[in-house]
């Protein structure tokens, strides 16, 4: 994120210097984002997200440990376009395209998402999101890459075991 969250929460006085002090040291010994330092160290997600909400002012969002993307939703963004730009596509609704987006600074992502929604002649709303939110929908994904490589195989299959069949046919005739 291009935006200091350390800084804008300490602004806020939401995280004390001592906490500040822990949650830096803790993302880089372990390498973590400042955020997963935070959510480590026990800082609310909600909380994370009503100051992010109120800096860029828009809108913000977690998925919900249950909450599945629709396959036809994350076919509007393809899933390297997604990792690359940090986009996930949420939801389609009222015609509007419902983008996650861990960074609005990200002025590449922006326009990425400008050519998307042309593409699919649907207009766009950012949400901010965060980056374990993130992860869950690119591993939605995967889970989509993994169903249609099963029915591929299982089709194979299908259609090997009918061909088999068919030449047995014949070569009994």
């Amino acid at each position: 994120m291009s935006l200091d969250i350390i800084a804008l929460l300490s602004e806020k006085h939401l995280l004390s210097e001592a906490e500040t002090q822990v949650v830096l040291k803790t993302a880089t010994e372990e390498q973590l984002t400042l955020e997963a330092s935070l959510l480590k160290h026990g800082f609310e997600s909600k909380k994370i997200l009503e100051v992010l909400s109120a800096y860029y002012k828009i809108p913000t969002r977690e998925l919900g440990p249950q909450e599945v993307i629709s396959p036809s939703v994350l076919e509007l963004i393809p899933e390297e376009s997604a990792k690359h730009y940090r986009l996930l596509p949420l939801e389609v609704k009222d015609g509007v395209l419902h983008v996650g987006m861990l960074d609005p600074d990200d002025l590449d992502a922006v326009d990425a998402l400008n050519f998307i929604s042309t593409k699919s002649k649907l207009p766009y709303q950012l949400t901010l999101i965060l980056e374990r939110d993130f992860e869950k929908g690119l591993q939605m994904y995967a889970n989509i890459t993994g169903e249609v490589n099963e029915a591929l195989s299982t089709l194979e299959t299908e259609l090997t075991s009918e061909l088999e069949e068919k030449e047995k046919e014949k070569k009994a005739e």
